[in-house]
């Protein structure tokens, strides 16, 4: 996503969820048969030949660097879509994208979000702090990095790690 240069970070954000509110009712409203059409779409583009031989080497190095030696991914997932219905797919989307529950709450969802605020004049330099003190700033940052940490009870999810020191 490349946002606007003439929108603050915090515009930006919420532009995003607003299209995500949006999006959720045109899952909803789309009748079977133009559902069907996007399954196949998306089945047919994972199915694709590679376009050249470079293509096919670099997405099974993809596998190897990143250690899931699974050759087959894009068959497995076509095959896979067999079964999503669209019942299905609200029901993830309300669960993993939607910025509000179904009965219009907010939602507890869990985001990160990172905001690169400009320095030039005007809404798009909007929140950007005056900074002072450097290393203060990168002591703050250690000390929110850690407080996340014990947050999620250090879980790495994959191979990120954490030294608590």
């Amino acid at each position: 996503l490349r946002p606007e240069a003439s929108k603050s970070a915090n515009e930006v954000s919420t532009r995003i969820d607003d299209f995500l509110r949006s999006f959720r009712s045109e899952i909803d409203s789309m009748d079977k048969d133009t559902y069907t059409e996007h399954l196949v779409g998306l089945a047919k583009n994972k199915l694709e030949m590679y376009d050249s031989l470079d293509e096919e080497c670099s997405s099974h190095w993809s596998e190897i660097i990143e250690g899931r030696y699974d050759f087959d991914a894009c068959r497995k997932e076509a095959h896979c879509l067999k079964s999503i219905t669209k019942g299905k797919l609200i029901k993830a989307y309300d669960e993993w994208l939607n910025p509000e529950c179904p009965k219009g709450n907010p939602k507890k969802r869990r985001r990160m979000v990172f905001q690169v605020i400009g320095s030039g004049d005007g809404p798009v330099s909007t929140g950007r702090p005056v900074v002072e003190n450097w290393k203060a700033v990168g002591d703050e940052i250690d000390d929110l990095i850690k407080k996340f940490h014990q947050s999620v009870k250090n879980e790495t999810w994959g191979r990120v790690t954490f030294d608590s020191r």
